[in-house]
This record gives C-alpha cells, sequence and structure tokens, in this order.
C-alpha cells in the first residue's frame, strides 16, 4: 500500500513538473503565429490614425493574442517580424521608427502576456492589460526624450513639453484601446484555437467569464481612452 501511494506521488510530482516544463512548438502552432504576424501587419495597413507626427493603430491586440495563446516570448517575436516589415513597406521614419515599434508592441505583448500566463483566468488577463499599457506607455516615453529629438531635429526640452499634452495621453489611449480589442475578441479567438487543437482547453478557465464582465470591463477601458484622445484633440486645437 506505501508503495502504491509513493508510486502514485512521484507520477503527479512528475506530472506536476511536466506541465511546467517548456513545450516545443508543434507545426500548426508554428503556421497559427505565422498567420497571426501577417494579421497584425495588415490590421495596421487598414487601421491607421494619424494623430500629429504619431500613429494610432490596433497591431498590438492582434499580436497580444497570439502571445496569450502560444507564450509571452511569442509577442516580441511577432513585434520584431511585423516592425521589421512595416519600415521597408509603409513607414517614414526608418530605422528610428522601426525600433520605437519594435519596443511598444513588444513591451505591450510580453507584459500582457507574461502575466496571464501566471494567472490564468479572466482577472490574470485585466491585470496584464493593465500592466502592459503601463508601461508600454513608460517605455514609449522614454523612447520619445531618446528618438524623437534624433530624427525630428529637436531639443529633448522641446519633447518634453510635448509629454502631457500629446505623449502620454497618446500611449495611454493607444494602450487602452488594445486592450479593449484584446478583451472582447480573447474569449472567441481561445475557443477557435481549442476546437482546432492548437492550444489545449487548460491554459484559459474560459467557464469563468461572464458577458457582463467583459463589457464593464471593455466600457471602462473605452471611457478612459476616450478621455485621453479628447485630451489629445483639445491640446492640438481641434475642440
Amino acid at each position: 500500500m506505501k508503495k502504491t501511494l509513493d508510486s502514485s506521488s512521484s507520477a503527479s510530482q512528475a506530472a506536476e513538473k511536466n506541465t511546467h516544463a517548456p513545450r516545443k512548438i508543434s507545426l500548426k502552432q508554428a503556421i497559427a503565429i505565422s498567420l497571426f504576424a501577417a494579421l497584425a501587419y495588415a490590421t495596421m495597413l487598414l487601421i491607421r490614425v494619424p494623430i500629429s507626427f504619431l500613429t494610432l493603430d490596433v497591431k498590438d491586440a492582434v499580436i497580444t493574442l497570439a502571445a496569450f495563446l502560444f507564450g509571452s516570448a511569442v509577442g516580441p517575436i511577432i513585434s520584431l517580424i511585423v516592425a521589421i516589415i512595416e519600415m521597408i513597406t509603409v513607414s517614414g521614419t526608418g530605422f528610428w521608427g522601426f525600433v520605437m515599434n519594435f519596443a511598444g508592441s513588444a513591451a505591450f505583448s510580453f507584459v500582457a502576456a507574461a502575466i496571464f500566463r501566471r494567472k490564468r483566468t479572466y482577472v490574470g488577463a485585466i491585470v496584464g492589460l493593465y500592466a502592459a499599457t503601463l508601461v508600454s506607455t513608460a517605455v514609449m516615453l522614454l523612447m520619445n526624450l531618446w528618438i524623437t529629438p534624433l530624427y525630428m531635429m529637436v531639443s529633448t526640452s522641446e519633447v518634453i513639453k510635448l509629454i502631457m499634452p500629446l505623449l502620454l495621453p497618446f500611449n495611454l489611449s493607444k494602450g487602452l484601446i488594445n486592450a479593449i480589442v484584446v478583451l472582447v475578441l480573447f474569449q472567441p479567438v481561445f475557443l477557435a484555437a481549442v476546437r482546432t487543437r492548437m492550444v489545449a482547453r487548460s491554459i484559459f478557465d474560459w467557464r469563468a467569464v461572464r458577458r457582463r464582465d467583459v463589457i464593464f470591463f471593455a466600457a471602462a477601458l473605452l471611457f478612459a481612452a476616450v478621455i485621453a484622445v479628447l485630451a489629445i484633440l483639445r491640446a492640438e486645437g481641434v475642440l
């Protein structure tokens, strides 16, 4: 009896180790990740809202969805691919624009997915997306202070003056809008990935998700994003 208990205990410990062990990406998952990269690029092409010298898009949401499904490291990988293609096709900011695009997307998707993958629930997704918005905003403000003077030929003090009226609300609103898209689309995307056997059902406690919660948090994020956008428009003299 004791040997049976010992063997079952060892088996459970081995199973737990296997659960936390890194897994190789299958061919089907690699194809899916490539499709997410293509979709992120297409989204960037189709949904581009210029605001001053900045551009608002929702490609980070697509990248983050892939990172939620396949692991946090996937976020920076897709971010790099999309940033390179964007630089050689539609971007007018060259290498420095590539650096900033990669940094912003990689920071947002990695932070959101890293937190979500540790707490694979709806609450974990919300916490991850809020943290990602704050971290990516901080990263982009630092990048603006470093890079913007180089390619716009202005002083750092001129860029500092733009933080409150433009750079801060823009990056916050961009993060919040991308977070809304992830919250709204993740459950159907996750269930589709499960049905096609690209991911295991156990990566997310989808049964705990209530539609009214999704609507509530999406509405809260949307309200915050609208406030940030209005602040930008007022600073630009539109309102």
